[in-house]
């Protein structure tokens, strides 16, 4: 016998607006080659509801040390 299922409707939440950076951290998002777009940080196609969580990543995949390393950083990063 073969039961058929429904689907039942997701809830899904809002999403998340990040509060835009200050100019205090454009020198930080510049040297981790952060982006804020669309309300969101932007690392490696990696979006962060904050900051802090992007610059953490960022560091830890080691970006910011020149362009060229930001572009490898960047590159590992997609295809973890």
């Amino acid at each position: 016998m073969v039961r058929k299922h429904r689907l039942q409707p997701v809830e899904t939440e809002p999403p998340v607006v990040a509060a835009p950076p200050r100019a205090d951290d454009l020198p930080l998002m510049a040297s981790l080659g952060i982006r804020f777009e669309d309300g969101a940080y932007r690392f490696a196609c990696i979006l962060y509801d904050n900051l802090h969580d992007a610059a953490n990543f960022a560091r830890l995949v080691g970006a910011g040390r020149n362009k060229g390393m930001r572009q490898a950083a960047a590159t590992r990063a997609t295809r973890t």
